[in-house]
């Protein structure tokens, strides 16, 4: 039980850490979907790897809103 407590403490030492570089690439990644001629060859050429983006960046716009709370 020990080690599991020491754990979790090191795993919630390192979430803001974890979700500062999240929402920083979060913000990168809408960036690049806002331009339309990147959104538009990803949705063409890639339309697997636009909608995972797509996903991560609803992901981790929730998660973020979550620890504010």
């Amino acid at each position: 039980m020990e080690r599991l407590n020491r754990d979790y403490r090191a795993v919630e030492g390192s979430l803001g850490d974890t979700m500062l570089a999240l929402v920083v690439a979060r913000g990168y990644v809408s960036k690049l979907f806002r331009n339309e001629a990147i959104s538009d060859f990803l949705d063409r050429h890639h339309p697997e790897l636009a909608f995972e983006l797509r996903s991560i960046i609803e992901a981790v716009g929730g998660d973020a809103r979550m620890l504010d709370r």
